[in-house]
């Protein structure tokens, strides 16, 4: 069984030539990592909170990767996509919804057609399993052995109803997952795959869902973590390190994030902070802007925030996102 160490991403990967096809790196703390080899030791979720924007979802992506991107399994070179499930969590979510998609609608109007249908449509019409389609905890469980556990990501459980956590550790403990409509199990489980859970504590779970998941929330970060996030994303740490410009606007465009953000807290009427990920998008407009003309200018900008002399951050639109937080940071 192998275990996640969280150095298998850290420096940027091109999956394709396609656009936007880059895995950004992901830097996890000691106990986050511990945390994840708890869950795939103990065979238990990992459920992971945090605020918004802090990299939860991004954590799963990040596992896959590191345990199966170009590692040899019987002989052939594996690409994570292949071991990486995710079921994004909406208000209507159930717990089946995971399994399987039964099509009814559309197995009815065939057997309303099937006097018309050819042999091998009327046939179709008679197996109910044909209107099944497996869906991201199916597939995730087919593909998972004990020595090579799938991950599965469970996005935003906190989105659904109140009986949605346990009616879904209900259904991962029976193990038998068997279809009303056929009733035949949509997939034999020969191991757990590895579940990580995100919620962005929009509200409380239940008891019984938590004593069955392993815990771990990601603390807001501290500036030396965020130097580190920044450098690593657009500078790639090892081998190309940034330039002294370049070290020196990482600096301070975190100093301005951490002042901006208490100033935030101080404000009463701020109903939402900034995050690690608007941090980002605001660093690489700062950057290209920064390449594109004269650094130090950029620089002076925010030294004169940090200084207290304005109130206004050069490219703030791609830091602050609601009124009452531009409203704080107004002229």
């Amino acid at each position: 069984m192998k275990f996640y160490t969280g150095t298998g991403l850290l420096q940027p990967v091109k999956l394709s030539d396609a656009a936007g096809d880059i895995l950004a790196p992901y830097l996890p703390d000691n106990d986050l990592v511990q945390a994840v080899n708890l869950a795939v030791m103990l065979g238990r979720p990992l459920l992971v909170m945090g605020e918004p924007g802090c990299g939860k979802s991004q954590l799963a992506t990040a596992v896959a990767f590191e345990l199966y991107h170009g590692n040899l399994i019987d002989g052939n070179a594996q690409d994570y996509r292949d071991w990486f499930f995710k079921w994004n969590i909406k208000s209507t979510s159930k717990a089946k919804d995971g399994f399987y998609d039964y099509n009814a609608l559309g197995r009815l109007l065939d057997v309303q057609l099937a006097a018309k249908l050819a042999e091998g449509d009327a046939l179709k019409a008679q197996n109910a399993e044909a209107y099944i389609t497996k869906r991201a905890m199916s597939e995730a469980i087919a593909k998972s052995a004990v020595e090579y556990p799938a991950v599965l990501l469970i996005d935003e459980i906190d989105k659904a109803d109140l009986d949605f956590p346990n009616d879904l550790l209900n259904e991962l403990e029976g193990g038998n997952f068997i279809v009303p409509e056929t009733g035949k199990p949509i997939v034999e489980k020969k191991a757990n795959p590895l579940i990580i859970i995100t919620s962005n504590r929009e509200r409380d779970l239940p008891e019984a869902f938590l004593r069955r998941c392993i815990y771990y929330f990601i603390p807001p970060f501290d500036k030396q973590r965020l130097i580190d996030i920044l450098t690593y994303r657009f500078y790639s740490k090892n081998p190309t390190a940034p330039d002294a410009t370049s070290s020196a606007l990482i600096k301070n465009a975190v100093d301005a994030f951490d002042k901006a953000r208490q100033r935030i807290k101080e404000n009463k009427t701020s109903v939402k902070n900034i995050s690690t990920s608007e941090l980002i998008d605001w660093f690489g407009a700062l950057k290209q802007t920064a390449t594109n003309s004269d650094g130090s200018v950029l620089l002076l900008q925010i030294q004169s925030f940090l200084d207290d002399k304005t109130k206004n951050l050069p490219l703030q639109q791609a830091l602050f996102k609601n009124f009452e937080t531009v409203e704080i940071f107004k002229k």
